[in-house]
């Protein structure tokens, strides 16, 4: 179902949704969070081989990034972001 989220807020000041899910060609990053900083933005594959490493600026508020999924095939990933105040990860699913 399109309509469903992942969500994770570990009580970080950052709380992180993934839009949708499963997703296809695009995949939203959603980042809540109290605190401005330069999020590193690793994506894995489910066997843990590192395939894209992006930078996401967020500033305290609600950001949202969208990233281009159209030539990486099905199957499951893994996103961590990490920065000066956050280190979190969320599995997510390709259709």
């Amino acid at each position: 179902d399109a309509g469903e989220k992942n969500e994770v807020n570990s009580g970080e000041p950052l709380k992180l949704n993934c839009y949708p899910m499963p997703f296809d060609n695009y995949l939203q990053i959603s980042i809540v969070t109290e605190l401005s900083d330069n999020l590193i933005t690793h994506l894995y594959t489910s066997s843990g081989k590192l395939i894209r490493s992006f930078e996401i600026p967020v500033i305290s508020g609600e950001n949202t990034y969208t990233l281009n999924t159209k030539d990486l095939p099905s199957g499951m990933y893994l996103i961590k972001l990490s920065g000066n105040y956050v280190n979190e990860s969320m599995k997510v699913v390709k259709q």
